[in-house]
């Protein structure tokens, strides 16, 4: 097991007195303990493969880079490579990843470049997706968030670039910035959902390749995104509450209401459901575990239900 003498370590990183960065790695066990107070693991300051990390809670910065290998000693029997609570590889071919449960960032490159994901399911935990974390994943067609939606709070530069198979995204409540790139080359997202009420900055034109897209909004929001920088680019703002009944629909699964019941029929084994009110709250969440199935909501009216990416909009009378 590492001592602490084993570890090469700066402070006030970049002239910032709060950094503490482990530059470099200059033991030879494969099994490290970080020690306590560090922030940032530096590129390439591992030049062994380590077989096992633990790391502090102030860890908040590492990637893949960190790792002579990837991590990819490390990796669990599902093929992810974890340090705490960051994601750094993930080295499996699963066509449906589900990202487990805690961690709170996907970093840089983590699963770039795979070419058999087509479904992702990012859990509620996570808050920040990191420089291209899933850029040139070719296959990938749907991008599910749980839960409420509401912890992630950014989407960095490149993370969804080049995916040129993703169609649709829902971006939840709980975003505030998307940067560069981050959707560039995505040519087929052809649907954007955005539940926040405030329009998330976008940090430059080319955060997206596709303005003909169609982008819904919470009810009441349109002018919002209308004035919003680079939102007012987008040729189609659909508020929530504009839409018609069903019109964003599919003609293989069936939602219809019975009094205040939501009925939801043929939606696959294991799909993700969210119930929203037109103005972006969630208000019912859950995974389909049979065919059909029957969701409670407390008052009539307009909601928006979301099953994997598909949407329908139905009315609670």
């Amino acid at each position: 097991m590492s001592n602490a003498s084993d570890f090469v370590i700066e402070k006030g990183y970049l002239g910032n007195p709060d950094v503490v960065v482990v530059k470099k790695y200059t033991g030879t066990d494969p099994h490290v303990v970080i020690p306590d107070g560090i922030t940032r693991l530096d590129w390439f300051c591992f030049n062994i493969p380590i077989e096992s990390i633990v790391v502090p809670e102030t860890l908040t910065s590492l990637d893949m880079r960190a790792f002579c290998d990837k991590g990819t000693a490390f990796a669990d029997s599902d093929g992810f490579c974890k340090v705490g609570c960051h994601l750094v590889n993930y080295i499996g071919n699963a066509e449906v990843l589900q990202i487990p449960e805690g961690i709170k960032t996907i970093t840089f490159c983590a699963i770039a470049g795979n070419k058999t994901l087509k479904k992702v399911i990012i859990p509620d935990s996570v808050e920040v997706i990191d420089n291209q974390a899933f850029s040139g994943c070719s296959a990938l067609e749907e991008v599910l968030f749980t839960g409420n939606s509401q912890s992630l709070r950014k989407i960095e530069y490149g993370a969804f670039s080049g995916c040129e198979n993703l169609t649709n995204i829902v971006i939840g409540s709980g975003v505030k910035l998307i940067e560069d790139y981050a959707f560039s080359g995505c040519v087929n997202l052809n649907k954007i959902t955005c539940m926040s009420s405030n329009p998330p900055i976008i940090q430059s034109y080319y955060t997206f390749s596709n303005y003909s897209a169609d982008l819904y909004v919470p009810n009441g929001c349109e002018s919002s995104y209308e004035s919003a920088e680079y939102w007012e680019l987008f040729y189609n703002i659909i508020e929530l509450g504009d839409a018609s009944i069903d019109s964003m629909g599919s003609d293989d699964i069936i939602v219809t209401t019975i009094d205040n019941d939501i009925i939801i029929e043929n939606a696959p084994i294991g799909s993700d459901i969210r119930i929203f009110s037109t103005d972006g709250i969630l208000i019912k969440h859950k995974t389909t575990a049979e065919n059909k199935h029957s969701i409670k909501v407390d008052i009539k009216g307009i909601y928006i239900v979301t099953i994997g990416n598909k949407s329908f909009k139905v009315m609670v009378k």
